[in-house]
C-alpha cells in the first residue's frame, strides 16, 4: 500500500477515506495485503478524521481475523494500546471495537 511512503498528507488521508469505505465488503483483502499496519503507521500525524478512518479500517480488517491471522495484526496491537489513552470518544470506541472483535475470533 502507497500509505507507508506519504508524500502528501490530503491524498494520504483521502485513501483512508476510501479505504475506509471499502473496508466494510473487502477486510479480509485489505488484511491480507498489509493494510493495518500502513493505515497505523502513520496515525499520529493525520487529522482526526483521518485517524478515526484508520481505526475504523482496523477494526473491520478485525472482523475477519482468523487464529491464522495473527501474524497480520500483531505488530499493530501497541499504536492500538497507544490509542486507548486517546481523549476522542470515537477513536476510543473504535479502538475498544478492534480489540473485542480480535477477542471474539
Amino acid at each position: 500500500l502507497k500509505l507507508k511512503s506519504i508524500q502528501c498528507m490530503d491524498v494520504a488521508e483521502q485513501a483512508l477515506a476510501a479505504l475506509d469505505m471499502l473496508s466494510k465488503k473487502h477486510a479480509k483483502n485489505i488484511l491480507q495485503s498489509g493494510g493495518l499496519s500502513a493505515c497505523l503507521c502513520f496515525i499520529d500525524f493525520f487529522s482526526l478524521n483521518a485517524q478515526r478512518s484508520a481505526l475504523n479500517i482496523t477494526a473491520n480488517c478485525c472482523h475477519v481475523v482468523t487464529v491464522n491471522d495473527t501474524h497480520l495484526f500483531m505488530e499493530s496491537v501497541p499504536v492500538l494500546i497507544s490509542k486507548l489513552n486517546t481523549q476522542d470518544k470515537k477513536l476510543l470506541e473504535s479502538c475498544c471495537l478492534t480489540f473485542s472483535r480480535l477477542v471474539e475470533q
